[in-house]
């Protein structure tokens, strides 16, 4: 356990990842995800537990694990088969015991507490009101940089200027640093690939049942691979933001351009 050292069957706090531990609390609650804190630790050249690179599950474990305000879930997991001695996490199958104040703690409990509260919000906020169909370019996009694959995101959730991009893994989990693959607006994918087919409109059934992949070896750059075994390279530009614009859209930002000139 991060922040702990284990000696003598007790759990002995270590002071150096104790405080790593309390600037891990401390950036949640100011508002820092799990990937911004993730990607800090990794900046400041802090290692982990076992001396391995830091993931955004390693940060979440550490911020509800009830060790470090001093507590033990016993039981969390047990042996399924003695015999092949496979361990299982316990699902309700057995009962679980919870023992306060079992050692040192490493964070107070109105702090930890307040983390919790924190990400059952968050957890909430991001999820969707109803099941969306899945999308016809998930699994699709590939990064010709490293490999990975492109995944979606909506700017702008629940407002009317809500707007999907498709944006490498690797640079969404690791930074800019380790991927600069710019993002992709998905209504330029559309365009496109209606482009690739020499048509005016883009039809998602058609997508499906012709496309394989897309490979973005550059920036600007979409080769679409087909399932009779073709291929097509399209090049693309992103839209600057006011072509994006929609009538009413430039009309709001007038009217807010006078109250500002109005109050000044």
């Amino acid at each position: 356990m991060y922040g702990y050292d284990f000696r003598d069957g007790m759990l002995m706090v270590n002071p150096q990842e104790a405080a790593i531990v309390r600037m891990i609390f401390a950036d949640y609650l100011s508002g820092m995800g799990r990937n911004a804190i993730m990607r800090k630790l990794i900046r400041l050249g802090i290692p982990t537990k076992l001396g391995g690179r830091w993931a955004e599950n390693t940060v979440a474990s550490i911020l509800t694990n009830e060790k470090v305000v001093g507590d033990l879930c016993l039981q969390k997991g047990f042996i399924a088969d003695h015999l092949t001695k496979q361990k299982r996490v316990n699902r309700g199958e057995l009962p679980k015991y919870y023992v306060e104040g079992a050692h040192e703690a490493v964070i107070d409990r109105a702090t930890f507490d307040a983390v919790q509260a924190e990400v059952v919000r968050r957890a909430c906020k991001c999820k969707p009101t109803s099941k969306e169909p899945r999308c016809e370019f998930s699994g699709i996009i590939r990064c010709g940089r490293y490999g990975a694959n492109f995944t979606r995101k909506i700017n702008g959730i629940g407002t009317q200027y809500a707007k999907a991009n498709w944006a490498c893994a690797t640079y969404t989990t690791h930074g800019k640093e380790h991927c600069a693959a710019k993002r992709i607006p998905e209504d330029i994918l559309r365009q496109k690939f209606a482009e690739a087919l020499g048509s005016n409109a883009y039809d998602a059934d058609d997508f499906i049942a012709r496309v394989a992949a897309i490979t973005i070896p550059e920036d600007g750059v979409l080769v679409f691979t087909f399932k009779d075994g073709t291929q097509k390279t399209i090049l693309w530009e992103k839209h600057s933001r006011r072509d994006s614009w929609t009538d009413e859209m430039k009309s709001k930002a007038k009217d807010a351009a006078k109250r500002r000139l109005g109050n000044g």
